[in-house]
C-alpha cells in the first residue's frame, strides 16, 4: 500500500521564475544581516529565512499569483543556505590568525619560527601587507587564498549533491525511513502555501505563541544586550543549569532543564525505545560517565581540569575533550557497522537498483549511479589535487583515502540517524587525528582540510564536511517528497545560491571592515570569539594538543558493534542510533524530548485520538516559525540601532 501511494506522487516544479526572484532578493537582503549577526554574536538566525518566506507569499497572493508549496519548499532551503555569506568572513578571520599578537607567541616546532611567519601564504596575505592597511579584499595578497578557497568550495558542493541524492535514493526512495522531523517542515510549507482555513488557524496560534515564546527567551536579551550593552534573560538560555545542586553529590556531573519549548515538542514525533535510548545514552555518558570518570586514573586531565562550580557548558567542553571524544568516534564507526551486518541485503539490493533509474526516481529527477558516482569520484579527486599542490610532502594516499571515504562514511551514518532519529552526527578532528597518527612535522597541514567544505581547518575549529552537508539534503528531500516538490529542484537551487551567497559575502563584508576594523569594539563577538580560535589554532599545530587514544576508539567501537547485533539478534527493541545520538546530546535536551513525548502520549493523543497525529507537524511548525519571527525581528532591531552611531546626527 505504502509503495503503491509512493508511486502515485506528483512531482511539481519548486524552481520558478517566482520562487527564484524570491530567492535572489532574499540572499541579498538576509545576508547582512546575518553577517552582521554573527560580529554582533546576536546569533539565532536559523530560522529567519522564514520571514522572507512569509513577505514574499503575501506579496505574490496580493497580485493574485500565490506560490505553491513547492516553490515555497525551495525558497526556504534555498534562502537559508545561500543567506549565511560566510565565505568572507571566513578569510577575514584567516587573516586575524595570520597577523594577531596571540599567533606570534606560538613556535613552530618544525622550523622554530614564529607561528606567524610559518603560516602559508594561500592561507592569508602575510602579517604587513597593505591589504589589512587598507581593510580591502580587492588586492593581490588577497587573490591565491580567495581563488582556492572557493574553487575548493566549488568542488566539495558538488561531492556534496553527488553523495546527498545517492543517500536521498537509498534512505528516502528504497528503504523509506521515517525522517520524524521532516513532517514539521512540510506541514509549514504546505499550509502556507494551500492556506487551508483550519490548518492556518492552528498555524497562526501556535505561531502566536511560539512568537512570545521566542520574544521573552530570545528577544528581550537580544534587544538589551545589543542595544544597552547588558543583556536581560528573563529564562536562562539555552537550558537552566542546576550543576550547582547536584555536584555536591555527583561530582562531575551535569543536569539541567531547557529552556526552549521546541526541544520538547521534537519529543511528540520520536518513537518510544529511540527517545528511551537517546535519554539513556545521554545520562550513561554526561550525567554518570562523567562523576565515573573522576574516579578512574585512566581519566588524569579530567580529574586536572574538574573543579566545582563548573557550567553545564564548561563540563561539556572540558569532558569531551578528555573523556568522551574517543568513546564518541568508537560509538559512531558502529553505528555504521552495524546497519551494515543487519541490513546488508537491502543495502546491496539499493546499490543495484541504483545502476538504474526507477520510475520513481526518474520523476524525481535523480541521477544513475553511474553519473554520481564519477561526479564524487572527480570532485574528490580535484580536492585531492589542490591539497597535495599546496601540501606537497603530507603523504598522499593518506589524504586520497579520507578524502573519498570519510565523505561517503559519514554521509551513509550521518544520513540514517537523521532517517531514524531526526539528528545528525559529526565526528570531530577527523584532520587531526590524522595529521597526529602520520606524525606529519610541519606546521602547513594544519591550516587546510581535504575534508572541510570550505577548504580552510583552523579557522572553524570542527568544519563541517562535504558528508554532514549531504545528509541534512537528505533530509532536505525527504520533506520535497512530503511536499510532492522534485528533490532535482533543490539541488538545482543550491548550485545557483552558490555564487549569490559569494558575492553577497563579498559587498557585505568588504563594507562592514571598510567601515570599522575587524576585530574591533564595534564588532564584540569577534573581539571574544576570535582570539580564542587564534589560541586553539596555536595549540593544535604546534602539537601541544593531543587528545586520541586508539584502545578507546577501538574498545568503544566493538562494545557498541556488540550491543547493537546482539540485541537485533535477541529481538530486544535497542536502538542503536538513539544510544549513539545520546552520547552526543547534553541532559537537558535528552530530558526534553523524553518529557515532550509523554505529554504527546499521555495527554494530547489519549485527549485527540486519532486527529493528533495531523495537528501535531502544524502545532511544532507554528511554534517554531513564531520564534523565528521573533528572533529574526530582535536581530534587526539590534542592526539598525547599532548602526546609527555612525551617522552624523
Amino acid at each position: 500500500m505504502e509503495k503503491k501511494k509512493m508511486l502515485q506522487i506528483m512531482y511539481k516544479p519548486g524552481l520558478t521564475w517566482r520562487s527564484l526572484t524570491a530567492i535572489g532578493v532574499g540572499v541579498f537582503f538576509l545576508t547582512p544581516i546575518a553577517i552582521y549577526s554573527m560580529l554582533l554574536g546576536a546569533g539565532g538566525l536559523a530560522a529567519v529565512p522564514w520571514i522572507t518566506v512569509l513577505l514574499f507569499s503575501e506579496i505574490f497572493r496580493f497580485i493574485r499569483k500565490p506560490l505553491s508549496k513547492q516553490e515555497i519548499t525551495i525558497m526556504w532551503y534555498a534562502i537559508g543556505t545561500g543567506s549565511v555569506g560566510s565565505t568572507f568572513l571566513i578569510l577575514l578571520q584567516q587573516g586575524y590568525i595570520a597577523t594577531s599578537p596571540i599567533t606570534r607567541l606560538f613556535r613552530d616546532p618544525y622550523s622554530g619560527e614564529v607561528l606567524s611567519k610559518a603560516i602559508p601564504l594561500w592561507f592569508a596575505p602575510p602579517s604587513g601587507s597593505n591589504a589589512y592597511l587598507l581593510r580591502t579584499f580587492v588586492h593581490i595578497d588577497w587573490l591565491t587564498p580567495i581563488l582556492f578557497f572557493i574553487l575548493y568550495s566549488t568542488l566539495s558542493l558538488f561531492m556534496q549533491i553527488s553523495l546527498a541524492m545517492i543517500f536521498s535514493q537509498i534512505y528516502v526512495e528504497v528503504e523509506k525511513l521515517p525522517f520524524p522531523f521532516a513532517p514539521i517542515e512540510a506541514t509549514l510549507c504546505t499550509t502556507l502555501g494551500e492556506r487551508d482555513e483550519s490548518r492556518m488557524r492552528i498555524l497562526m496560534l501556535s505561531a502566536f505563541f511560539g512568537c512570545i515564546w521566542g520574544y521573552l527567551l530570545y528577544g528581550v536579551p537580544i534587544i538589551t544586550g545589543g542595544i544597552y550593552k547588558k543583556s536581560i534573560q528573563i529564562l536562562p538560555i539555552p537550558y537552566i543549569d542546576l550543576n550547582r545542586y547536584i555536584e555536591k553529590w555527583l561530582p562531575g556531573a551535569s543536569l539541567g532543564v531547557a529552556t526552549d519549548i521546541t526541544a520538547y515538542t521534537w519529543g511528540f514525533f520520536l518513537p518510544a525505545n529511540i527517545v528511551l535510548c537517546m535519554f539513556i545514552g545521554s545520562f550513561a555518558a554526561w550525567f554518570f560517565g562523567n562523576h565515573l570518570a573522576l574516579t578512574l586514573p585512566y581519566f588524569s586531565q579530567w580529574q586536572k581540569e574538574w573543579t566545582q562550580g563548573m557550567s553545564i557548558s564548561l563540563i561539556y567542553q572540558r569532558s569531551t575533550l578528555w573523556v568522551w571524544i574517543n568513546p564518541q568516534i568508537g560509538a559512531a564507526i558502529a553505528s555504521g557497522i552495524v546497519p551494515l551486518v543487519i541490513y546488508r541485503k537491502t543495502i546491496l539490493r539499493s546499490f543495484k537498483n541504483l545502476m538504474r533509474i526507477p520510475s520513481s526516481s526518474l520523476k524525481a529527477g535523480y541521477l544513475s549511479l553511474k553519473a554520481l558516482f564519477p561526479m564524487y569520484i572527480l570532485s574528490a579527486c580535484g580536492i585531492i589535487a589542490i591539497f597535495h599542490y599546496l601540501v606537497p610532502e603530507f603523504p598522499l594516499w593518506v589524504a586520497a583515502i579520507l578524502t573519498v571515504g570519510y565523505p561517503f562514511f559519514i554521509t551513509m551514518v550521518a544520513g540514517r540517524m537523521v532517517g531514524e532519529v531526526g539528528f545528525p552526527i559529526s565526528i570531530p578532528y577527523v584532520w587531526q587525528g590524522a595529521i597526529l597518527a602520520v606524525n606529519y612535522p610541519k606546521v602547513d597541514a594544519w591550516f587546510i582540510s581535504p575534508l572541510s567544505t570550505n577548504a580552510w581547518y583552523a579557522p572553524l575549529g570542527q568544519a563541517g564536511t562535504s558528508g554532514d552537508g549531504a545528509a541534512i539534503n537528505v533530509y532536505q528531500v525527504k520533506v520535497c517528497k512530503l511536499t510532492e516538490t522534485r528533490p532535482i529542484d533543490l539541488f538545482k537551487a543550491l548550485i545557483l545560491v552558490f555564487p549569490l551567497s559569494i558575492t553577497a559575502s563579498f559587498i557585505y563584508v568588504s563594507l562592514f571592515w571598510w567601515m570599522s576594523p575587524i576585530p574591533s569594539a564595534a564588532y564584540p563577538a569577534t573581539v571574544i570569539s576570535w582570539p580564542i580560535t587564534a589560541i586553539n589554532t596555536g595549540l593544535w599545530a604546534t602539537r601541544q594538543l593531543n587528545i586520541f587514544r586508539p584502545e578507546l576508539i577501538l574498545g568503544s567501537a566493538a562494545f557498541m558493534t556488540s550491543l547493537g547485533i546482539i540485541f537485533h539478534l535477541i529481538k530486544v527493541p535497542f536502538s542503536l542510533t538513539g544510544t549513539v545520538i545520546g552520547l552526543y546530546t547534553l541532559p537537558p535536551y535528552s530530558l526534553a524530548w523524553l518529557v515532550g513525548y509523554a505529554i504527546g502520549r499521555l495527554i494530547f493523543k489519549r485527549k485527540l485520538g486519532d486527529k493528533w497525529e495531523n495537528i501535531k507537524p502544524i502545532l511544532v511548525g507554528g511554534i517554531t516559525l513564531g520564534e523565528g519571527v521573533a528572533i529574526g525581528l530582535s536581530v534587526t532591531l539590534v542592526i539598525i540601532a547599532k548602526s546609527l552611531w555612525i551617522l552624523p546626527y
